[in-house]
């Protein structure tokens, strides 16, 4: 196998290689100029470590796999054309006027709480370029007014003369009856044809998402389109470089449904996350080879922290309305909530509280850090880590970034010790820093005005790990709870390049025991994308009564629930026949989104069936719906005589491809008769010793599975930092691997 997998994030972009059987793992910053600078300079990074020369022809690859942020950064900075948005007339205002809560759409709690200072964010779409089309469509899926064609080819010249660049078509109704929408296509494509300078992209809604919800679904469609010139833009050109280092074969692109596929059966909408979905694929393969039953996946890279679920069985976790930017989307997206939580995220002062708050904003990797010496001013967590003796300045990224202790200082003393009234003093003449081999001094302060202010650089910058600390494990703890689960009963799963680094502070402030760091952690979002299939996934909302309450009957007649499995299994068939799969290699599984009666509550369940024929697959389906239920909420809170409802039907279509084989985790780890050596000591600072105390440190690859070391203690490789606190122990296990777990 020889494969390449790449996740771009907001600081850093990581490379996984897979070069005969061997792994290597490669990091460089995210250049966002031109995304495709970062990754080659990451793949070089890999390359070198993998004794392959830099500049060798990329033609022996068996796949390259992208997982990207361009669709993100163009959300960010509004960089997309101005669409025109077609909808049924009298429904011109739904999108501006969006819904009752949608000006906290992607906000923070506290911003949603602010009711009197609450705006609704800047439309992608402005009122001026919004025209109503004459023609109507019932629930049913029957025509109550014919399309007006000559008010519509009237509406179009409108929307032109304001300045469109692309058309969004959202018909009231069109799930269940697009033949409208496909008209108004045939009718643009008729006065703008392809072949014509001025022809415009158009995207049908019912194309982008197959579920009801007027609202949500026209984000979708208006986002979708938005993105679309940027999208094909960059990543045709990403592919042209591809072809010129001799890679004949098509770039697959990472979908955050957890799938993969070729650039030409790729929508922008379909790559949002795309990064962070790559790594909660990865943890399920983890879970399911390692025996690892409930997972936390915390992700703690450069700019977020992002959290998802990984539970043993057939649970799935999907957003079924998940909120992109501001804008509430319907699209079938791997569940995660992010958090602005990452190493780049800046500390600062509360004026109000007269507190330290950390983040969202985050530095990024330009200009970064204060300690990455690139002209950052503002103190971060990254640069507290420095302070606090976390971090080696000369062997930070595999030593490709020198950090600048002094200036990591300077940054939250200006920005934090002295906004909270305190003017620390500079290090004596002569103070050895870290960078000099003689540890970080501890630097003097006058005493406090307040109670709980720190009174020192060093205490600052333990107030800003446990800050940050804290607001993740509460990110954590919300997502348990909403979802029925304990956090106690789950493991941490510590990747990114900050999850190790701050993954015991978490589990302290949470109550979780167990810590797994999985193999190559620092680009395990990278080796997730290298480990997907290719995925398509159909879904269409309709109502089914597996269990009517009314008349106390389950479901008989199986021929309209079947026959829509039968044409969503056709479209993810001919979808995969598309990007050159034989129809043999194609499986489909069915998913069944599904509630009690008319609860708010629904949950994803795997059928395991792929047609219902009797009473006994849907009593299946109901046990499979309750074990679930039960599960998250508790045993007995099943409530099957409220009926039993399907809301929506999906299939996804994949082709299993070659896998990284996890397997060799299960075994655990086997004890080591010998103690791992020390590298060297620095002075490091815990909440629980904030004098600091002389801490070992151990060489990562120096470590044989089965080495114990007790906390604290701090273990480096190329490319992370593991950190062991007071009250943890650390065990090596196979495949580059660990576990961390609490004495008590």
């Amino acid at each position: 196998m020889k494969r390449v997998s790449v996740d771009i994030g907001g600081t850093f972009t990581d490379c996984f290689l897979v070069w005969n059987d061997r792994k290597f793992g490669g990091k460089a910053l995210t250049t966002h100029h031109n995304l495709a600078v970062g990754f080659q300079e990451a793949l070089g990074n890999a390359f070198v470590q993998a004794g392959v020369p830099a500049d060798m022809s990329l033609a022996d690859l068996d796949s390259i796999r992208y997982a990207t942020t361009l669709g993100t950064n163009a959300l960010i900075e509004r960089g997309g054309p101005r669409v025109g948005l077609l909808v049924t007339a009298g429904f011109e205002a739904t999108v501006p006027l969006s819904r009752g809560r949608g000006y906290g759409d992607g906000m923070s709690d506290s911003v949603q709480r602010d009711l009197p200072n609450a705006t609704r964010p800047q439309p992608l779409v402005p009122m001026a370029l919004i025209a109503g089309v004459r023609e109507r469509v019932d629930g049913f899926g029957a025509i109550v007014i014919p399309l007006d064609v000559d008010d519509l080819r009237a509406q179009l010249r409108l929307l032109v003369d304001q300045g469109a660049q692309a058309f969004v078509v959202a018909l009231t109704n069109s799930v269940v009856n697009a033949e409208h929408e496909r008209l108004v296509e045939e009718i643009i494509l008729d006065e703008y044809p392809s072949h014509m300078l001025g022809a415009l992209p158009v995207t049908l809604s019912h194309r982008v998402s197959g579920r009801k919800s007027e609202y949500a679904r026209t984000n979708s469609a208006i986002i979708n389109a938005y993105l679309h010139a940027v999208m094909y833009h960059g990543l045709a050109a990403m592919e042209q470089r591809l072809r010129d280092a001799s890679y004949a074969r098509p770039m697959m692109l990472v979908h955050n449904s957890g799938g993969m596929a070729q650039l030409n059966s790729t929508s922008a909408l379909q790559t949002i996350h795309s990064g962070p979905v790559a790594g909660i694929s990865a943890a399920e393969q983890l879970a399911a080879e390692s025996g690892i039953d409930k997972l936390v996946c915390a992700d703690m890279g450069g700019t977020s922290f992002d959290i998802s679920l990984v539970v043993g069985g057939d649970v799935k976790f999907y957003d079924f309305n998940p909120v992109i930017d501001r804008w509430l989307c319907t699209t079938p997206m791997i569940h995660l909530l992010s958090l602005g939580a990452g190493g780049g995220s800046i500390a600062r002062v509360d004026a109000i509280f007269h507190t330290i708050e950390v983040g969202p904003e985050s530095a990024g990797s330009e200009p970064g850090p204060a300690c990455f010496n690139q002209d950052g001013t503002m103190p971060t967590v990254t640069d507290s880590d420095l302070v606090l003796g976390y971090l080696d300045p000369l062997n930070y990224a595999a030593g490709t970034i020198a950090l600048n202790l002094r200036r990591a200082q300077r940054a939250i003393e200006d920005e934090i010790v002295e906004r909270l009234g305190m003017s620390a003093a500079r290090p004596p003449e002569g103070a050895h820093t870290a960078a000099e081999g003689g540890g970080i001094p501890v630097v003097a302060a006058r005493p406090p005005e307040g109670e709980g202010i720190p009174v020192s650089v060093t205490d600052a910058a333990l107030a800003i790990k446990a800050k940050v600390d804290a607001n993740m494990a509460i990110g954590i703890g919300r997502e348990l709870r909403a979802k029925g689960y304990e956090p106690a009963d789950f493991t941490l799963l510590a990747y990114g390049g900050n999850g190790p680094l701050h993954a015991c502070g978490i589990a302290d402030a949470i109550g979780m025991k167990r810590i797994f760091v999985p193999p190559f952690s620092a680009v395990f979002s990278a080796l997730g994308a290298g480990n997907l299939d290719q995925i398509h996934i159909h879904e269409h909302s309709k109502i089914f009564w597996l269990y009517d309450p009314t008349y106390k009957e389950v479901m008989s007649d199986f021929d309209e629930l079947n026959a829509l499995i039968e044409s969503l299994e056709t479209g993810g068939r001919e979808d995969m026949l598309r990007q050159g799969l034989s129809g043999e290699r194609v499986q489909h599984r069915l998913e069944l989104d599904m509630r009690y009666g008319n609860q708010l509550a629904q949950t994803s369940v795997v059928a395991g069936l792929s047609r219902f024929t009797s009473a006994r697959d849907v009593l299946s389906v109901i046990g499979r719906f309750a074990q679930d239920y039960q599960r998250r909420f508790g045993p007995g809170s099943a409530q099957p005589q409220a009926g039993v409802v399907i809301t929506a039907v999906r299939v996804v279509s994949f082709a299993d491809s070659e896998r990284i084989d996890f397997s060799a985790l299960r075994a655990g780890a086997v004890a080591c008769a010998w103690p791992a050596q020390p590298a060297a000591h620095r002075r490091c600072h815990f909440g629980a010793a904030p004098e600091g105390v002389e801490t070992p440190v151990f060489t990562f690859e120096s470590l044989v599975p089965g080495q114990r070391i007790a906390g604290p203690a701090v273990v480096v490789s190329r490319v992370t930092t593991i950190l062991i606190e007071p009250q943890w122990h650390f065990v090596l296990c196979q495949e580059g691997a660990a576990w961390m777990t609490r004495a008590h």
